[in-house]
């Protein structure tokens, strides 16, 4: 086997893997999501805020948990 072998068979050996656990979190996202804390967040139009600030950088995205930092 050559340099050139060796390293493709080494890049795809990681795509592969990076494939697979791509795969499983992405199932693990779906079928088992994150259910929302059921917290007092305070002012319900700074949630909304960020939440649309999320959206528009994220789409498909949703605020699951918002600490407030004094």
């Amino acid at each position: 086997m050559n340099l050139i072998e060796v390293c493709l068979v080494a890049f795809l050996t990681v795509m592969s893997v990076l494939s697979v656990l791509a795969l499983s979190i992405r199932l693990l996202t779906r079928f088992a999501p994150v259910p929302p804390e059921n917290e007092d967040h305070g002012d319900p139009v700074m949630v909304a805020a960020v939440q649309a600030s999320i959206q528009r950088v994220i789409p498909g995205a949703r605020l699951i948990r918002m600490e407030r930092r004094d």
